[in-house]
């Protein structure tokens, strides 16, 4: 370079490195400014986490809330840049473990839930087990009371594997609708059977009305008691009707038993036999014997207290014209107390035999 244009040469050089060092500078202090504020924009990204990652979620619907907001919170940790080099790796180590921890949490949770899903399912294949074995009863009431329970219990039990769900209602609704659905159509039509009932109620008190007794006592006897078995082998009929059709049969029966000469006594323990076979035939049978047992034991202990506050006054009474209406009266009443104890005995002997 020519002498005379040196020192302009170096100063013009000069004045362009330092331009451009001072540019450098410039840029590295952004750089270095940008990734500070960087790391703490990543600080607080992990600190938001780490809330989440406290917050106990029991829940599903709580777990996808909080996995949302996490996968939120990654996007925008992937739309900043770089921290200082000597924080770099460690801001992403912090960030990663807490991803790790609620994603693990998370799995464990799933894990629990799965557990708990099959054990419904098994809970509620056990449930359909039952109301398959009960949809073809003809024990209305019963079974009524014993589906309805188990869906009440149905209700209790948790949610089953999704894939599993849809067919293990459809199969336990199928059963209850099978009862229920026969329950219905049963019901639909029993004003018609009711009315065939009374039709052939009513022809058995003609024909009873009609018969007539021979010299063979024990014919005649065994004639009364089939006439007794039809009539409680016939139905229901219809309430309304029930009173005076059982009157008009009471009526003709009281006439014949009249007309036989047959002790009652021996003729209500054959007739009670009659009605426990049949009662053994209706669909509501353990029911009915239940509250027929029931009945009987609460006739017999009412009549046992009574007899003996009878018995108990009657020692009362002073042996005069005054008292013997009245002694006479409490004598008839503990001699009547005393035979209906017997039977009603006798008739629960025969109940707990059968």
């Amino acid at each position: 370079v020519p002498s005379e244009k040196k020192d302009e040469i170096w100063e013009r050089f000069k004045a362009a490195t330092d331009k451009i060092n001072q540019r450098r500078k410039e840029h590295y202090a952004e750089q270095q400014e940008q990734q500070q504020k960087n790391y703490e924009a990543k600080v607080a990204l992990c600190e938001k986490v780490e809330e989440l990652v406290e917050v106990p979620n029991n829940t599903l619907k709580e777990w996808q809330r909080s996995t949302d907001q996490i996968n939120d919170l990654f996007k925008v940790w992937k739309t900043i840049g770089r921290a200082p080099k000597d924080k770099n790796d460690e801001i992403w180590e912090r960030f990663k473990t807490l991803l790790d921890t609620f994603f693990g949490n998370k799995r464990e949770f799933l894990t629990r839930v799965k557990e708990q899903q099959m054990n419904n399912l098994n809970l509620k294949i056990d449930l359909c087990a039952q109301a398959e074995a009960l949809k073809d009863s003809d024990d209305w009431r019963r079974t009524t009371n014993e589906l309805i329970n188990l869906q009440k219990e149905w209700k209790k039990i948790g949610p089953v594997p999704r894939r599993h769900s849809e067919k293990i209602w459809k199969r336990f609704r199928s059963a209850c609708d099978v009862f229920f659905n026969r329950k219905s159509e049963y019901f639909k039509n029993i004003h018609q059977v009711e009315a065939v009932n009374l039709e052939k109620k009513k022809e058995l008190i003609r024909e009873i009305g009609k018969f007539e007794i021979s010299e063979d006592k024990k014919a005649n006897l065994e004639a009364l008691k089939e006439f007794q078995r039809r009539w409680m082998e016939t139905g229901h009929v219809p309430f309304k009707e029930k009173d005076r059709v059982q009157k008009q049969y009471r009526e003709v029966i009281d006439v014949l038993i009249d007309k036989m000469d047959i002790n009652k006594s021996e003729l209500g323990i054959s007739s009670y036999k009659n009605k426990i076979a049949l009662i053994k035939n209706d669909p509501d049978a353990n029911w009915r014997l239940s509250k027929e047992r029931n009945n009987l034991m609460s006739k017999i202990k009412k009549l046992k207290e009574d007899l003996a506050i009878w018995e108990n006054n009657i020692g009362f009474f002073s042996d005069s014209k005054q008292t013997e209406k009245l002694r006479k009266d409490f004598e008839k009443k503990i001699d009547l107390a005393k035979r209906e104890i017997k039977s009603f005995e006798d008739k629960l002997k025969i109940l707990n035999e059968e």
